[in-house]
């Protein structure tokens, strides 16, 4: 809904691979409700948050996004979004149409298109506090340059069917399936040291006196919050002004946390 899909698809496909590398949570790059509490007490404590990983639309109602925004319901549309399996990716949005337009590059042109209102809340997973701080954290050129290579060689490994993981594998054998070769694959997730990624990496800052832990990138204009062992995430483009959508975000934040109080 607020991606270009062609691109993310193939790139969606990247990041359950590399995710999968590293998480031995996952399974066929999917994650069951029933596997989303984890035994350790130290990520998923909070398993009133992880409740509503199934209900988002309950966690937050189309009328605290209306009672949260000023705009008309009836102006208003609302999507559950429930694609992939693993409800971590599930997410329900609420938009409205506004007089902004923003700025997209088709091939060598720059045309604008209609910017519309929109809340999102999604990404509910548990999380631990060093997990938390060490990812959503604004990134440093050694640390793109570092990933980049792992990147790379990540992307050579599963083109090849030889990577570690089965679900890496599996994940590229799906890419070569949609026609992308590995250079296509590479051209999407591009270089993290000059690309979008790099901007949205060095975008974190950090939120004070919210939850355990919060932080706030401008670029994704997404509210990642952390508490009691449990993450969610809160997207709010409102406004062409960085600190009001982030003043809405946490306010957003507050809403939900205090369903879990």
């Amino acid at each position: 809904m607020y991606f270009l899909k062609n691109r993310i698809y193939v790139l969606l496909f990247f990041l359950t691979f590399c995710v999968a590398c590293n998480n031995p949570k996952v399974k066929e790059g999917e994650i069951e409700l029933s596997n989303v509490i984890p035994e350790s007490a130290s990520a998923g404590d909070n398993t009133c948050l992880l409740s509503y990983a199934t209900k988002y639309d309950q966690l937050f109602t189309f009328d605290d996004a209306v009672k949260l925004t000023g705009l008309a319901k009836a102006d208003g549309e609302m999507d559950y979004n429930k694609v992939l399996k693993s409800t971590a990716y599930h997410d329900v949005s609420y938009e409205w149409p506004s007089e902004r337009k923003t700025k997209v590059k088709v091939s060598t042109m720059e045309i604008e298109i209609p910017e519309k209102n929109y809340i999102v809340i999604g990404g509910i997973e548990p999380e631990t506090l060093e997990d938390f701080s060490r990812t959503y954290k604004a990134a440093t050129d050694a640390e793109l340059a570092e990933a980049n290579k792992s990147i790379n060689k990540t992307i050579d490994e599963a083109y090849e069917g030889k990577s570690e993981s089965e679900t890496a594998n599996k994940a590229m054998d799906r890419v070569k399936e949609m026609g992308q070769s590995k250079k296509d694959v590479k051209a999407v997730t591009g270089n993290l040291q000059e690309g979008v990624f790099s901007k949205i990496a060095k975008a974190y800052s950090p939120v004070n006196n919210l939850a355990d832990a919060a932080s706030w990138n401008s670029i994704e204009k997404c509210l990642y919050v952390l508490k009691n062992g449990v993450k969610v995430n809160i997207i709010a483009n409102l406004s062409e002004h960085n600190n009001y959508n982030k003043n809405k975000a946490i306010e957003v934040a507050k809403m939900i946390l205090a369903k879990c109080d």
